[in-house]
């Protein structure tokens, strides 16, 4: 899955110690390596893992 900046992606899999709830959307603020940091609820931005991203839409 090829994700850019400004894709809006679904959370499909439970992340331990996070406040990401599974079937949240976000919007991809960037992209370093295996991570991709997220805009997230009243949460500036997080980093999520890319296995864990489906992308929803553009």
């Amino acid at each position: 899955m090829e994700l850019q900046i400004g894709d809006i992606v679904e959370l499909v899999a439970e992340l331990d110690d996070s406040v990401i709830e599974t079937g949240s959307h976000m919007e991809v603020a960037d992209i370093s390596g295996n991570d991709c940091w997220v805009y997230y609820g009243n949460y500036q931005i997080l980093p999520v893992p890319k296995t864990v991203l489906k992308k929803v839409f553009r």
